[in-house]
């Protein structure tokens, strides 16, 4: 069973272990207010987890700024901290650039489809 949870920048949808943040849209144009409710919802949840599995889809966007980059920062120190899995799917070309410039596409893997991440992810 799901639980998912909705803003207009995200949708946290959590499958048992399996934590998926899908960017919307909206991602694009969003301030640094989106900080203190993905921390809320997202990061406050990860800490709980014994060894949490993340998936941030960003097959919806073309882009983030470096608000949504610092909180996925933040899940991935969590993760690291408690030994879980971070990946990325559906990430475009402009964001992959933003990655490479951070050396952060080194640290998470990156699928081209959410499908293809969900199944390695839940597979190790």
């Amino acid at each position: 069973m799901s639980e998912i949870e909705t803003t207009d920048a995200f949708t946290i949808e959590r499958r048992g272990e399996l934590t998926i943040v899908s960017a919307n849209p909206a991602l694009e144009t969003v301030g640094s207010d989106i900080e203190s409710i993905a921390a809320e919802l997202i990061v406050k949840p990860l800490k709980e987890e014994v060894e949490p599995v993340v998936l941030f889809d960003l097959s919806q966007v073309t882009y983030f700024g470096s608000v949504f980059l610092a909180i996925m920062i933040r899940c991935w120190k969590i993760v690291l901290a408690k030994s879980g899995t971070m990946a990325l799917a559906g990430v475009s070309a402009q964001a992959r650039e933003l990655l490479h410039l951070t050396s952060l596409d080194q640290s998470w893997p990156m699928y081209d489809t959410r499908r293809e991440a969900i199944n390695a992810l839940l597979a190790d």
